[in-house]
């Protein structure tokens, strides 16, 4: 039963989108594009990719427009003539919302991503394994191990 759920696991983990594993991370990021456009840091790194959201107030920022993101280093840049540029010419709190590669969930996705197993790997043990128990099954019941009367 362990290497059936395994090979479910395993078929899915290809297909699993990150965004749904990352831990979710808000926190207000001090800019000022007029000294500087970035990149500015974030706290949590490496960021999964098109989860970093950037606004302030009621504002949403919009990723390639107002920003560029190096999700690898947890870093955005702001757009030179941007409206993120304008709204952040004096010292501005930006709010970033994102998901980062982080915590149990990602570790365990991680670990199991990295064995080298592949679905069909998992699939070719558990048939063999399955039909020697359905072979087995077969031999009991017509009497050929154990004893038992035939069918």
């Amino acid at each position: 039963m362990l290497m059936i759920g395994g090979i479910v696991f395993s078929s899915v983990i290809g297909a699993v989108d990150e965004k749904l594993i990352g831990e979710s991370y808000e926190e207000s990021v001090l800019v000022n594009s007029s000294q500087s456009l970035g990149p500015y840091q974030l706290t949590y790194y490496p960021i999964i990719e098109d989860t970093l959201e950037l606004s302030i107030g009621s504002t949403t920022y919009i990723e390639g427009t107002d920003y560029t993101v190096d999700y690898e280093n947890g870093t955005f840049t702001i757009v030179s003539g941007s409206q993120l540029e304008t709204d952040t010419a004096t010292d501005t709190y930006v709010n970033a919302s994102y998901k980062y590669e982080g915590g149990h969930a990602w570790d365990t996705y991680t670990n199991i991503r990295s064995t080298g197993w592949s679905s069909l790997n998992l699939f070719a043990i558990a048939t063999i394994v399955m039909a020697a128990g359905f072979i087995l099954a077969l031999l009991v019941a017509w009497g050929r191990i154990g004893g038992g009367g035939g069918i």
